[in-house]
């Protein structure tokens, strides 16, 4: 707790990002669903001409973000976490990945401004990155239905809602998994984009995995699997032959796609499906 108290004494002596360092952050969408993960890529190179060393110190974690949503500061979830230290040669640059829904309590409606701050121990400051700004909003609720979980105790129970959100470049479909009793957000992901008009077909395995199929573009459809504990099983790009596709239930409680065949996995990563959960990077510690 004392390094993140003399963290914020020194948010004010924060210095721009030239320099001795280079900072730069970068967040691909502005537009995201409350609870979906935030991804942050921070850039770092050493124009100190000298091989360094960055690492936590009595000032504070090295490698940290300000966050700020109608003008409160945003406090991580744990302010003690650690980082791993970081070497950096002369003239080399280093990129990370977080999730910042995982680190900071991201909780709240409308626009927050984010910096990454780097401490850079040789002239004992940080380094702070361009600010970017992103809107967390909540979405239209196109479907919602609560399941008991198979393996869980008798009164546990998941709502599936399905959600729809606006961005720039069309409408994107979301899922969200809540506990029932508790209020947990278990998982909460963008699916991919939705056709207008093309309501996506939902249905339940024998074990209550949620199955999702949705059109996203020209005889294009993305099958999404939800496990009822919030996983993000996995997603899928099929094309249509003629019909549309449907989902049909197997005997031994699975589902399978009707009237669509699957897609090259290179040419469905060309087409830029929805991030997996397994493209998530891991939270800090």
């Amino acid at each position: 707790m004392r390094k993140f108290l003399l963290f914020l004494a020194l948010c004010a002596m924060l210095t721009p990002a030239y320099g001795q360092l280079a900072v730069n952050l970068n967040i691909k969408r502005r537009m995201h669903l409350l609870n979906e993960p935030v991804l942050a890529t921070v850039s770092i190179t050493n124009n100190s001409g000298r091989e360094i060393m960055l690492d936590d110190s009595d000032a504070g974690q090295w490698f940290s973000f300000t966050i700020v949503n109608q003008g409160r500061n945003i406090l991580p979830r744990n302010p003690d976490y650690a980082v791993a230290p970081l070497p950096l040669k002369p003239g080399e640059t280093m990129k990370r990945t977080v999730n910042l829904t995982d680190l900071y309590a991201l909780s709240e409606y409308g626009t927050h401004k984010i910096r990454a701050n780097i401490y850079f121990p040789p002239l004992n400051k940080f380094f702070a990155s361009n600010p970017e700004l992103i809107e967390l909003a909540e979405g239209s609720v196109l479907w919602k239905q609560t399941v008991g979980v198979p393996d869980g105790a008798v009164e546990a129970a998941r709502t599936f809602s399905l959600l729809t959100l606006d961005h720039d470049d069309g409408r994107y479909l979301y899922a969200r998994i809540v506990g029932q009793d508790d209020d947990v957000v278990y998982g909460c992901y963008a699916l991919g984009r939705l056709v207008d008009g093309m309501k996506p077909e939902m249905q339940f395995d024998s074990a209550n995995n949620l199955w999702i199929l949705q059109l996203s573009g020209q005889r294009t459809y993305l099958l999404t699997r939800l496990g009822v504990g919030g996983e993000f099983l996995a997603q899928t790009t099929y094309t249509s032959a003629k019909s549309k596709p449907f989902l049909r239930k197997l005997s031994n409680g699975t589902l399978q796609i009707v009237g669509a065949y699957r897609q090259d996995p290179v040419a469905a990563q060309q087409s830029g499906p929805a991030p997996k959960l397994s493209d998530r990077p891991p939270a800090l510690r």
